[in-house]
């Protein structure tokens, strides 16, 4: 079931079960009100008969009239007071009726009666009569010692047609209520439900792989909230999948610069053993022909070493400590300074004191390669600075070079797996284009951040800022 529809079920169901409980109370309460009213004032009317009944009689005994009888009291009685809304019964001692100004309400037990004679006190009940309630009200006198009990009787039935008017009145205008409701709800429902159906159809479409859809809701309420949070979320999962995919697309980069970084040499080697395995014994032709198949397999090994380095740093734990930059630096310098000094090239390293956090031998392998590269990349008689600086208030190692610089585009694909700047000194130099990438994974597992700056003909400054 829809929740627009469950909503709509649940505002019906909480008016019906309103208007039914309202309905009642209000009825009910206003005819017990009435009720209690009419039998107050019917008693006030009771015990007015009863006095000008007592009063009559007075006067009576004064005229000194012997031949009255207690019957021919009750009749003058019923002449005087009864009427065609006003009922009368007079009861003797014997509960026989002595007078009474109706037909109809003279077949049932009178047990109220007894009781008034019996206790000598005032009484009142209400008792249905085919189908409709009269009020008994009894009033005991005495009248020369003979007891008299005159009984009020009052129809109530207008008060019951009251009643049940009232309840048809109810049902009426709680049908009419009912209709106006459910188009209301309906109207407001659909409204309501508005943002939350806009939410279904944006999750429907991400779902299909439309990872851009976005929820248009400008509401403040919860589901605004909901919507804000749920953009959040769809701005997460797409930046995550553009990132898989972008990971995806960068294995597969990998896996066919591997092939063609293995297919060359393996090429060239086949290519010459073949030559080898056909032609005849030519020392000359000989040594050229293993020379190439040596050289090649050498590279191909270097490739295995420096594939290996890359997964070993991978997944290395690091292995933190406080390391000093001068003493990193110098260590540095000391490994790279005779491949330096065959083109002339002067190491500087510039004052510091700054420590960094670190796994010290993963830095080292770092900043060798940064600091070959930058060899690599200077003129002969050239110079390569290594230094520390800080960078919005971050401590930070660089090395910079003033040789050959790249350009802006030869910046952005600097670290991807085999890309050479200068694919044919890289291949002379016996470089794989993998000591970058390992330099950036390094860098990575630090949770810092690689900073390149190049210019052509002016030289490359790589920076890398520490938390």
């Amino acid at each position: 079931m829809k929740f627009k529809w469950k909503i709509f079920i649940l505002c019906i169901g909480i008016y019906i079960i309103t208007l039914f409980i309202t309905g009642i109370t209000i009825t009910e309460n206003t005819y017990n009100n009435s009720l209690k009213r009419e039998v107050d004032r019917s008693i006030i009317e009771a015990s007015s008969v009863k006095s000008s009944a007592t009063l009559y009689l007075s006067v009576l005994q004064k005229q000194d009239d012997d031949t009255l009888t207690i019957k021919d009291f009750s009749e003058n009685i019923i002449e005087v007071f009864g009427d065609n809304n006003r009922v009368f019964q007079i009861f003797g001692d014997s509960i026989e009726m002595l007078a009474s100004n109706t037909e109809e309400l003279i077949l049932f037990n009178r047990e109220d009666i007894k009781n008034v004679l019996k206790f000598k006190k005032d009484n009142y009940i209400l008792k249905e009569i085919n189908g409709k309630h009269y009020l008994f009200i009894n009033s005991y006198t005495n009248i020369n010692e003979e007891s008299l009990v005159i009984s009020y009787i009052k129809d109530l039935s207008f008060i019951d047609y009251e009643k049940d008017r009232q309840y048809s009145y109810f049902l009426v205008v709680g049908l009419v209520g009912l209709v106006i409701i459910m188009i209301v709800t309906s109207m407001l429902s659909k409204i309501l439900l508005k943002p939350i159906t806009k939410l279904s159809q944006t999750v429907k479409q991400i779902s299909s792989g439309n990872y851009e859809q976005r929820v248009n809701v400008k509401s403040t309420d919860e589901i605004g909230e909901m919507a804000v949070e749920f953009n959040k979320m769809a701005d997460t999962i797409q930046y995550q999948i553009m990132k898989l995919e972008l990971e995806s697309e960068n294995k597969q980069i990998f896996i066919d610069d591997l092939t063609h970084e293995i297919r060359t040499p393996l090429t060239s080697i086949i290519g010459y053993a073949d030559i080898l395995r056909k032609m005849e014994y030519n020392k000359e032709k000989f040594d050229k022909s293993l020379g190439y198949i040596y050289s090649e397999g050498t590279r191909m090994l270097k490739l295995s070493k420096v594939l290996m380095k890359l997964i070993l740093v991978r997944e290395e734990e690091l292995t933190l400590t406080e390391v000093n930059t001068k003493d990193l630096m110098g260590q540095v310098k000391e490994v790279l300074l005779i491949k330096a000094t065959k083109k002339n090239i002067t190491i500087e390293i510039l004052p510091s004191n700054i420590k960094v956090e670190g796994d010290e031998e993963l830095l080292f392998r770092l900043f060798t390669n940064l600091l070959d590269n930058a060899i690599k990349a200077s003129f002969v008689d050239g110079k390569v600075e290594i230094g520390t600086e800080f960078i919005e208030g971050k401590k930070a190692i660089y090395v910079k070079d003033f040789g050959v610089g790249m350009e802006s585009e030869q910046i952005k694909r600097i670290i991807e797996p085999f890309y050479r700047v200068d694919k044919s000194r890289s291949r002379k130099e016996g470089g794989a284009g993998l000591g970058l990438t390992i330099c950036n994974e390094i860098v990575k597992k630090h949770s810092a951040q690689m900073q390149i700056s190049s210019e052509i003909d002016k030289g490359t400054k790589i920076c890398i800022i520490f938390n």
